[in-house]
């Protein structure tokens, strides 16, 4: 199982004392991190080509986006929005969780043995965490409108 915890309460720590509602602002902005990392996961194990296994033999073996051969992968991707739970995973009220549940997630995201790895979710996080200051200012503007 591989998984990603996002908990960015010190990178948003100045909304802290500016207004009750800043938890709320925290929160949503985590939310929307949490559910941009998901998104983008999903994309990274979407990749097309799956190619026979009985006709080709395992020339999709290492191939970036991680191409589709059963979806077990996609299908074991979950995410918790902050202050929520789901299975064994329970995120805080200003953290957010992205998961594979897959036993082999590990192996495809970090690789092994002659295969390289393909990390589809640390990916996905570095992809959403540029995007934080432009979530912030949404919900700001929401939340102060």
């Amino acid at each position: 199982m591989i998984n990603a915890v996002i908990d960015i309460t010190d990178a948003l720590s100045f909304l802290e004392g500016m207004h009750p509602a800043s938890l709320r602002v925290i929160s949503n902005v985590v939310g929307r991190a949490t559910k941009g990392i998901y998104s983008g996961a999903f994309a990274n194990l979407s990749g097309g080509g799956a190619l026979s296994r009985k006709k080709y033999g395992w020339l999709y073996k290492g191939r970036y986006p991680v191409p589709v051969v059963t979806g077990h992968l996609r299908r074991a991707l979950y995410f918790v929005l902050p202050g929520r739970s789901k299975g064994d995973f329970s995120a805080g009220p200003l953290e957010g969780v992205v998961y594979n549940a897959a036993s082999y997630g590990w192996a495809i995201h970090e690789g092994r043995g002659s295969m390289s790895g393909r990390p589809y979710l640390s990916d996905a996080a570095q992809n959403v965490l540029g995007s934080l200051d432009t979530f912030a200012s949404q919900e700001l503007d929401k939340e102060f409108r």
